[in-house]
């Protein structure tokens, strides 16, 4: 076969050629590089590098418990219901904080007290004029300041005047505002409302229809008044105590009455709408003077009012707390005292759906009239009170009918 001029003979001869020169280059290679031997074992592992630098130090974590300076452990004191507990410390002072925690029973969960009394004055400012000014109560503003609300009879136009007083955060009034007749007008308590401005109560006798009613006065965030209301008959009717309603914006006012109910004095709720117009109101007492100092809503719509009871308990006047349903209507009410006069001055829920009173007892502690805490469960219960105290002792009264308080742990601790 021939093609293109190329014979057989000389294609296969290229053929031949070209493998004798691969075979030649293939031994040149190997002659000059060798063949590869076994691959030969790992070395060792180099040396470790250098420890890179030291990051930023991390936050600063939370600081640890620290050790009461007495621990009384857990006492049983199932059998001392109705009874003072003296608990001795021996530290020689009465600037401590005291944590106080209670149980059931043996194995049971345990309950907690606590009372700080760290209490270091930061700065205190007066208000005032020549006359007679007293403050009778006081709110913390949403921006952080002050609104304190009482009686003048320095300014305003009458013999006394509702007196609103607003401060910043140090104490620095920025305003003040009176509210009066040509008469006698005192404010007791206030809220800030949720639009800013400020709801007061206390009483009148320049307006209204008796020797003096309840007067509620709402004011915008300057303290100009948008309206008011009073409230009551042909006798004598005083506010102490007023909130407002989460719910509907309206108004709880509470004091006492003699225009209403069955004695002397009695305590008296007032429920009204955002603009003050009255809703209801209900009257709690017996033959003798029965005097509400505070109110609060509790978590169930209800009211809670405490104050002053000469009608029932065992003394001249004992604590009184009273639970209403959310039209006013009682539930249950406990009295809570001794032989002599036991006030209560203001009462809130805790957290535990109980409740805690303060105010003053003659009946209890260490002198003519003493400080009294008083904590009850969620049907009003008698709990534990801290009654008293000396440098070397504290003082619990136990309720004659708890049955939360069988096991006590009091720990202490000194402020340097």
């Amino acid at each position: 076969m021939e093609k293109a001029g190329i014979t057989m003979g000389k294609f296969i001869a290229g053929i031949v050629i070209a493998i004798l020169v691969s075979s030649a280059v293939s031994a040149v290679i190997s002659t000059q590089l060798g063949i590869p031997g076994p691959q030969g074992p790992q070395g060792e592992t180099g040396a470790t590098g250098a420890t890179g630098a030291t990051g930023a130090t991390g936050p600063e974590g939370p600081p640890g418990p620290y050790l009461p300076d007495y621990d009384s452990g857990w006492i049983d004191i199932t059998d001392e219901a109705g009874q003072f507990i003296d608990i001795t410390h021996n530290l020689n002072t009465e600037d401590i904080i005291v944590d106080i925690r209670g149980k059931a029973t043996a194995g049971g969960g345990a309950h907690q007290k606590y009372f700080d009394l760290i209490g270091n004055q930061q700065w205190d400012e007066t208000f005032g004029g020549a006359g007679t000014d007293v403050a009778t109560s006081m709110v913390q503003t949403s921006d952080g300041g002050y609104a304190m609300v009482g009686y003048t009879t320095s300014y305003g136009v009458g013999f006394s005047d509702f007196w609103l007083v607003r401060t910043d955060v140090a104490g620095n009034m920025q305003w003040n505002q009176t509210y009066g007749g040509a008469y006698v007008d005192g404010a007791f308590s206030l809220v800030q409302t949720v639009d800013g401005g400020y709801a007061i109560v206390g009483c009148t006798f320049s307006y209204g229809a008796g020797d003096g009613d309840f007067w509620l006065v709402k004011t915008d965030s300057a303290g100009t008044v948008q309206w008011s209301r009073t409230y009551g008959g042909t006798g004598y009717d005083t506010a102490y105590s007023v909130i407002q309603i989460t719910t509907d914006g309206g108004y709880a006012l509470a004091g006492f009455t003699t225009s209403y109910g069955a004695g002397g004095n009695d305590f008296w709720l007032v429920r009204t709408d955002v603009a003050g117009n009255m809703q209801w109101n209900q009257t709690y007492g017996g033959a003798n003077s029965d005097i509400v100092q505070s109110v609060v809503q509790t978590s169930d719509g209800g009211y809670v009012l405490a104050g002053c009871t000469d009608s029932y308990g065992a003394g001249g006047g004992d604590f009184w707390l009273v639970k209403t349903d959310v039209a006013g209507n009682m539930q249950w009410n406990q009295t809570y005292g001794g032989a002599s006069t036991d006030l209560v001055q203001s009462v809130v829920q805790t957290s535990d759906g109980g409740y805690v009173s303060a105010g003053y007892t003659d009946s209890y502690g260490a002198g003519g009239s003493d400080f009294w805490l008083v904590k009850t469960d969620v049907e009003g219960e008698f709990g534990l009170a801290w009654t008293d105290s000396t440098a070397n002792t504290i003082t619990l009264y136990r309720g004659a009918t708890d049955i939360q308080w069988n096991y006590v742990r009091v720990r202490i601790w000194k402020i340097d």
